[in-house]
This record gives structure tokens, sequence and C-alpha cells, in this order.
């Protein structure tokens, strides 16, 4: 099993990466001991695409209800920001 640890600023960084212009949405983790600096087999590369993406016409699986509660909440703060940031004429294509 491949175990990714990411801090709470990378997890955040990725839900940006989401929806900024042109940006590759991904990151690139190095095992740990290598401090950064590693080969590319010690690498791992996360990236992030959208609920449309991921589930097309399927339902995406049922969550605890308090973290469905939670997600649906953060998707409405972070509409918010990135009407914010993004005027209408650069919004994000999702």
């Amino acid at each position: 099993m491949i175990v990714v640890k990411l801090s709470e600023r990378n997890l955040l960084s990725l839900l940006h990466k989401l929806v900024m212009p042109g940006s590759a949405r991904e990151i690139i983790k190095w095992s740990e001991d290598q401090s950064g600096v590693g080969l590319p087999s010690e690498q791992v590369a996360i990236r992030v695409a959208t609920d449309d993406e991921v589930y097309g016409e399927r339902r995406p699986g049922e969550m605890h209800p308090e973290t469905e509660y939670f997600v649906a909440s953060l998707r409405v703060q972070v509409a918010k920001l990135v009407a914010e940031m993004y005027p209408s004429d650069q919004a994000p294509q999702q």
C-alpha cells in the first residue's frame, strides 16, 4: 500500500489548483527520507479532478452525514471565493 501524507496546506492548495486557471492541478511529493530531492521513482504525483471528471453520470458514494454537511458548506464558501478571485470574464471552466 502506498500512503501519501498531505499537510492541510497541501490539501488546500490542491483545492485551489482545481479552480485556478491554467493550473496543472497536481503537486509532486517525494519520499520523506529524500527531503524533496529524490529520483523520479521516489516521487508521487497527486492530481485533483472535478467530481464530473471522476464520477461522470454516476452518483458518488455516501459519506458520513457530518462529512456531507462539511463538504456542502465548504463548496458554498469556495464558490464565493472563486467568484471574488476570478471575475466572470476570467472564471475557470469546471
